[in-house]
């Protein structure tokens, strides 16, 4: 690390410090608007405001017949693109709308 670089980090953890060391901290809608390009963004966007702002309901959603459903964020990644059903048989993916369409 040069002495210029130590020092323009410096200049920022005091600039930081000064301003009361707050963070901003984002919604997923929020994140999604900041970057309109971003296709993770917008997913995580659509699924926090279907899950009525409740990060924690994403990864248990219930709404398999959503386009997004298999692309919805905090999913266990060991479970595959089909969900087993009580019967024991496989569910394709279908297409349809979100629960709140």
């Amino acid at each position: 690390m040069t002495e210029d670089t130590k020092a323009k980090g410096l200049a920022a953890l005091k600039a930081w410090r000064e301003s009361g060391g707050a963070t901003e901290r984002l919604t997923p809608t929020e994140r999604a608007a900041r970057n309109p390009k971003s296709k993770t963004m917008a997913i995580k966007a659509m699924c926090y405001e279907c899950s009525g702002a409740q990060t924690n309901e994403i990864k248990y959603c219930s709404s398999t017949k959503c386009p997004l459903y298999y692309l919805r964020p905090y999913q266990d990644k060991a479970k595959s693109n089909t969900d087993i059903n009580e019967e024991g048989e496989n569910d394709e993916r279908t297409e349809g709308e979100c629960k709140d369409e």
